[in-house]
């Protein structure tokens, strides 16, 4: 045996290309590259389970409930002057 009739272990074996079927010709480039080039891998993406809606958010202060009874505890007898002050003038001008 020659050494260069016997693959070395750095070469591998040679393998005969594919022949083309019945409908390809035998000079076409492109249908010998297609054939060489292996199936894209598929990529399978899983999407995230949907995540409830936050709930909603309260920055604003209920005026109602924090600042008015305040107001009204502090200032309710200038409310009350002011309006006897709007009823008597209401009074002398109809009356």
């Amino acid at each position: 045996p020659t050494p260069a009739a016997a693959p070395g272990p750095a070469e591998p074996p040679v393998e005969p290309a594919a022949e083309p079927s019945g409908g390809e010709a035998v000079g076409q480039p492109e249908a010998q590259s297609e054939a060489a080039q292996p199936e894209p891998a598929r990529q399978t993406h899983v999407a995230p389970p949907p995540m409830a809606p936050a709930p909603p958010r309260q920055e604003a202060l209920d005026l109602g409930a924090t600042v008015l009874p305040i107001l009204a505890k502090t200032y309710w007898k200038h409310a009350l002057v002011a309006l006897v002050v709007v009823a008597l003038v209401v009074w002398l001008i109809v009356g």
